[in-house]
């Protein structure tokens, strides 16, 4: 028999931006033979790392559970695993956070070197950058520039647009509008902080090195550009060190501090 505990279970996992389609779900189907098969959807532009789990009472995986599991753009559900009842009663019920990007067991390549986030007129000196950790809990590597309101932000790597977000009229915190850019090597970059209904490019599209993907926020508090690169991790997204190319030169913001970016030559 049927457990309540395993009622029908859909995840919008696009939904953090507002108005959105659903790009993702994953779900479970009863088999003809009383299995129940848990699958997966992703019918968006980039792929997602879901972390399922289960709690099963006289039941069986047929994938070792927990279990990390990628999930690619595809028009067909891909099959997750399937649960078998050993004996009755049976119940289940099943858990599936998820995060932007591939997850792997090695940790991520901080090797590359990126592109500012940004664009300035010619002969304006560049910005400090700020990379207070107490700003955003969790997260080691946030870079905010204090930038003239709007300042072109620009694609710091190529990659593909997963997520938009522009309908803030004032930012408060993580309210905002921002952009998400998945990268080929499975991480992504935040672009926070941005112009209202400003965005210059849709998601599912291709952006290159330097594309303008959207504006500084005008707003009178006018918040720094918020920017990082995270990759999933273990339990949560893992934020990781960002090396940039200023001129000639590199730049690696220092942690905990305001650091001035070389001068081009």
């Amino acid at each position: 028999m049927k457990s309540s505990l395993g009622l029908f279970l859909l995840c919008l996992l696009s939904q953090a931006a507002i108005g959105q389609p659903q790009l993702g779900r994953i779900y479970h189907l009863a088999n003809p033979d009383g299995s129940i098969a848990i699958v997966g959807e992703n019918h968006g532009f980039a792929p997602y790392t879901v972390y399922l789990s289960a709690e099963l009472v006289n039941m069986h995986s047929t994938q070792p559970l927990p279990a990390k599991f990628a999930i690619y753009p595809s028009q067909e559900p891909r099959l997750l695993t399937t649960l078998i009842a050993d004996r009755q009663p049976y119940s289940f019920k099943y858990k599936y956070p998820y995060q932007l990007g591939i997850y792997t067991s090695r940790a991520p390549d901080t090797s590359y070197v990126y592109s500012l986030p940004f664009k300035l007129p010619a002969g304006e000196a560049l910005p400090p950058c700020s990379t207070d950790t107490t700003t955003v809990p969790g997260n080691r590597y946030p870079y905010f520039f204090s930038l003239p309101a709007g300042t072109a932000v620009c694609a710091a790597r190529v990659g593909i647009v997963y997520t938009i977000r522009q309908d803030v009229a004032k930012t408060k915190g993580a309210k905002a509008n921002y952009l998400i850019v998945f990268h080929e090597d499975g991480g992504v970059a935040w672009y926070q902080n941005l112009e209202k209904n400003a965005a210059s490019v849709k998601i599912g599209q291709r952006v290159a090195e330097g594309d303008t993907l959207g504006y500084v926020s005008s707003e009178k508090q006018h918040p720094p550009l918020y920017f990082d690169v995270e990759y999933p991790g273990e339990e949560h997204p893992q934020a990781v060190p960002v090396t940039f190319r200023v001129g000639d030169q590199l730049f690696r913001p220092h942690r905990k501090r305001t650091s001035k970016p070389p001068a081009p030559h």
